[in-house]
């Protein structure tokens, strides 16, 4: 099913819209390979890690996440229509 790469792209769509961040690091257990996957399918790509024995350290730029997800952004829009949003919870 897309629907959780889809809920996580428009999260990172939000936060780079919304933010001056430029990038999101993530680590993933070498043993966890269903979420080494699908972090390379949000457009994560390898960096050096501090521990490469124990996990992978990712990086996704907002360019490289627009790259490769611009397109689907465009048709969760034409879906969903402008009515859709983020709401984050109020701390």
């Amino acid at each position: 099913t897309p629907l959780p790469v889809s809920a996580s792209a428009l999260l990172l769509d939000y936060f780079f819209t919304h933010t001056r961040l430029q990038a999101v690091e993530a680590k993933v257990m070498l043993n966890n390979l269903v979420a080494l996957h699908y972090n390379q399918r949000l457009g994560f790509e390898h960096i050096n890690s501090e521990h490469p024995d124990t996990y992978y350290r990712l990086m996704l730029s907002k360019e490289a996440f627009y790259s490769v997800f611009q397109k689907k952004l465009s048709l969760l829009q034409k879906v969903y229509g402008s009515e859709m949003e983020v709401i984050l919870p109020e701390n």
